[in-house]
């Protein structure tokens, strides 16, 4: 008797708030996330490549670099990710509505945040393994945009779709702020390596949560109210395209 008391709250909470709100807070810390780990390295590679003295116990200072890359390298690699994340844009409008916004961009950000995760060590065997892990999270990355909108087609009745969207893009510009506000003072206080090792924690966090609170469309939601879920519906219905039947 009690467990099911506890259940049935439990079940109340979940629908106290409507749950295209909560997927659009969720997509939002999304977007946040994949926009910190597109940009970390752009931060942290000047940590990685300045010059930092050192004193040996005979009292000389010398100065190194953690790595010595060139300009031109530097730029490659900065370029890198956006090789990937061209490659895979048109792919993932075609991707998004077969396997669904839930797994497209929960993989993702899943994947982002294991490839950054790995960059110190890659970096400590040379810049080439580097450079592919960059490139590779571009085009993890290159899915992010159709997925939301995949998403949104689902989840976004027409007269709140331009509020969900704006919701979730949002984190756009909050996750480029965050990263810029906060990796200098990470480099400085930590270290480098760790501006990955955070942004990826955050990143295989949120998969944890998105995975098991988001579906793919309301009626597949199992926590979402008889109320909000006959709204979706009908207004989402409502608002599909008409089939035009071809000429005879």
């Amino acid at each position: 008797m009690n467990l099911r008391i506890e259940s049935g709250r439990l079940s109340a909470w979940r629908q106290w708030i409507p749950r295209r709100y909560l997927i659009a807070l969720l997509s939002f810390l999304g977007t946040t996330i994949t926009f910190i780990l597109r940009s970390n390295m752009s931060l942290a590679i000047v940590a990685m490549t300045s010059n930092h003295s050192s004193t040996d116990a005979n009292g000389t200072t010398t100065c190194q670099q953690n790595f010595a890359w060139s300009s031109t390298e530097k730029g490659l690699l900065l370029g890198s990710f956006y090789y990937g994340f061209m490659a895979t844009q048109l792919a993932g409008g075609i991707v998004a509505p077969m396997i669904g916004a839930r797994r497209l961009l929960g993989s993702s950000v899943l994947l982002s945040a294991v490839l950054s995760l790995a960059i110190p060590m890659a970096a400590s065997y040379g810049l080439v393994p580097v450079i592919m892990a960059q490139a590779t999270i571009g085009l993890a990355q290159g899915v992010v945009f159709p997925a939301v909108y995949q998403l949104w087609c689902q989840w976004g009745p027409p007269l709140e779709s331009t509020l969900l969207l704006q919701i979730t893009y949002s984190g756009c510009h909050i996750g480029t702020f965050i990263c810029m506000a906060l990796s200098g003072w990470v480099a400085d206080t930590i270290g480098w390596s760790w501006i990955f090792y955070i942004s990826s924690g955050a990143g295989v966090l949120w998969c944890v949560v998105w995975f098991d609170v988001v579906r793919d469309n309301p009626s597949e939601d199992e926590h979402i109210s008889a109320v909000e879920l006959e709204y979706l519906s009908g207004a989402i219905v409502a608002n599909a395209p008409v089939k035009v039947a071809p000429l005879a």
